[in-house]
């Protein structure tokens, strides 16, 4: 019973310190930096502006794992975040 769910742990490491980026690996299914996911009452009216914004690996307008529509992108700051339809 070491874990609990909900716990949040924030290691600061000092200024100094050059650590090797890790931001390749926040992707689904992968242990790395945090992931991201917001609800959102319009999925389709979201698309648009997050295609024609500087964002990276957009995918499509899909049924996820829990058949919620909801599609993903990697944001400028480098993390992956999923638009779900609320």
């Amino acid at each position: 019973m070491a874990a609990h769910s909900g716990r949040l742990y924030i290691i600061r490491f000092p200024e100094h310190i050059n650590l090797e980026s890790k931001f390749h690996l926040a992707q689904p299914g992968s242990l790395g930096m945090c992931l991201y996911t917001y609800t959102v009452n319009n999925l389709n009216s979201c698309l648009e502006p997050v295609e024609s914004s500087v964002v990276k690996k957009i995918t499509s307008i899909a049924a996820n794992e829990f058949c919620e529509m909801s599609f993903s992108f990697v944001a400028p700051d480098r993390y992956f975040c999923t638009l779900m339809e609320d």
